[in-house]
């Protein structure tokens, strides 16, 4: 039912956003004869997500090698790996993934094209010719913007339509954010340096543009710069909250400054540019009706057990009937240790409980905390389930999860289905720590397991210069020959 409620909610949004082009604009670069290029851009971007939709609905009916082939990264992206620099800001993403954000790509360049075309004779004739195709290039950037703004949004509702219908992974929904997060902060980059080469050549006071300076009884439309400079102070707060080191080490100060810079971001871009609304109103309805799912789930407690696996490895137990596959992904809220959230994947689902395999961070408050209250019973709200399973068990012969640490959480649930299928199964784990009497090994006797505890062993070498792990990693070529091969 929450999943139709969302679609009706996103079409009706998306239908009013293409009649609200008459709204009163009291920016300085408002102009009516728009109307019809925005209109015309929204409705190829419904195209843009219909063709998705299609086609990802196409894509989960492809034979099992051809979507391996989609699912791999590009040779010649492997290849340019092998310099750091590159290696560093080149996102991780599959050739399916790549295909949909050169689509993407390809209609934010549309965009921008459109409107630098449109702008550049009318800055021509106006009153500074000299600075044209720098102000078409600013204004040009914005729509580009506008266009990154909606594609962040999509998918971060995980209740929403289209993340369950289209059976799109939390991964690849983050990694798509992730990347779609990094062209919004190109394009704004663009239209910062644009507007200050701009200013540069026309003598313009910036303390008097930006920030009013000096200026008595300020209309209205005076105020659109100003709008413009916090949005982007607010992007570039979320930027370095966003960054990988901040993100894992400081996952609640990232989720902070989230909530507190996105609706900031989006009121002063709205105020800057009355577009901006148009383009974010749709995914940003999905959003809202996405929290109040996300705070009714925050009002439901369960009781939980917390035991200690080994070392800092703990299984967490929730007492809760719920309906959810391997690979899944829950939101844990322990109200007594915080009221923030933590994903963690699925690593046991029985017909009245789901069990986690949680690991204590070091510099992690939360999971420290949580180690505490290890030996005893606790209640905690969940969110979820999200994201779906990497591949279809039924596809495969034989499943090999090559893990490490809690990493190994989806491997043990979707172990346990294989085993219920009677598929041959192969398990590495590398620990830490000793794992032998894992409580989750346990549960999964016929599993052909292989364990490697980096404290407890010496690496060696062969005669090839290879370590242990990396000829026990050999296992996905030794199987592959007993059939369809699925690796985790």
């Amino acid at each position: 039912m929450k999943f139709i409620a969302s679609l009706v909610v996103f079409v009706g949004i998306y239908v009013t956003a293409l009649f609200m082009l008459n709204l009163p604009c009291y920016s300085t670069h408002c102009q009516t004869s728009l109307n019809d290029k925005y209109r015309a851009i929204l409705v190829v971007f419904g195209v843009y997500l219909g063709l998705c939709a299609v086609a990802l609905v196409f894509y989960n009916r492809l034979p099992f090698k051809a979507r391996i082939v989609l699912e791999k990264e590009p040779t010649l992206v492997q290849k340019l790996r092998q310099h750091k620099i590159i290696n560093y800001w080149l996102p991780r993403l599959s050739l399916l993934e790549w295909i949909h954000l050169f689509v993407a790509i390809s209609l934010a360049t549309a965009s921008f094209s459109v409107f630098y075309a449109y702008f550049v004779p009318i800055f021509k004739t106006g009153r500074s010719p000299k600075t044209a195709e720098w102000r078409a290039l600013n204004r040009a950037s914005g729509h580009w913007c506008d266009i990154m703004i909606a594609l962040n949004l999509l998918p971060i509702s995980k209740h929403s339509f289209i993340t369950h219908w289209l059976r799109l992974t939390t991964n690849a929904s983050i990694r798509f954010h992730k990347v779609a997060g990094s062209l919004l902060a190109f394009g704004v980059l663009v239209h910062i340096v644009s507007y200050g080469v701009m200013t540069a050549m026309t003598n313009t006071d910036l303390l008097k543009d930006l920030l009013l300076v000096g200026v008595k009884n300020p209309r209205w439309s005076d105020y659109c710069n100003p709008f413009g400079f916090g949005a982007a102070l607010a992007l570039i707060l979320l930027r370095v909250a966003a960054i990988d080191v901040t993100r894992r080490r400081l996952y609640e100060l990232f989720l902070i400054c989230h909530w507190l810079f996105v609706p900031t971001f989006l009121v002063l871009a709205g105020l800057h540019s009355v577009s901006t609304i148009y383009w974010s109103l749709p995914p940003l309805s999905l959003y809202i009706l996405d929290l109040c799912y996300r705070f009714y789930n925050r009002t439901q407690l369960y009781d939980a057990a917390v035991s200690l696996e080994n070392g800092k490895l703990m299984r967490v137990t929730v007492d809760c009937k719920t309906r959810c596959e391997p690979g899944q992904i829950f939101h844990l809220t322990v109200p007594t240790l915080s009221q923030f959230s933590h994903p963690f994947t699925v690593a046991h689902i029985d017909t009245e409980k789901v069990s986690f395999l949680v690991k204590a961070e070091p510099g992690n408050t939360w999971t420290t905390a949580l180690l505490s209250k290890c030996d005893q019973k606790i209640r905690v709200a969940m969110d979820g389930p999200f994201s779906a399973d990497p591949f279809d068990l039924k596809e495969i012969d034989v499943l090999v999860c090559v893990v490490a640490g809690s990493g190994a959480a989806g491997a043990f649930a979707m172990l346990e289905e294989a085993s219920k299928r009677q598929k041959r199964s192969y398990l590495h784990w590398t620990t830490r720590e000793d794992m032998q009497q894992s409580s989750f090994l346990k549960q999964l006797p016929s599993i052909n397991t292989s364990l490697y505890s980096s404290r407890s062993q010496k690496t060696g070498m062969d005669d090839k210069g290879k370590s242990e792990i990396e000829n026990s990693l050999d296992l996905t070529k030794i199987f592959k020959h007993e059939g369809r091969v699925g690796t985790l």
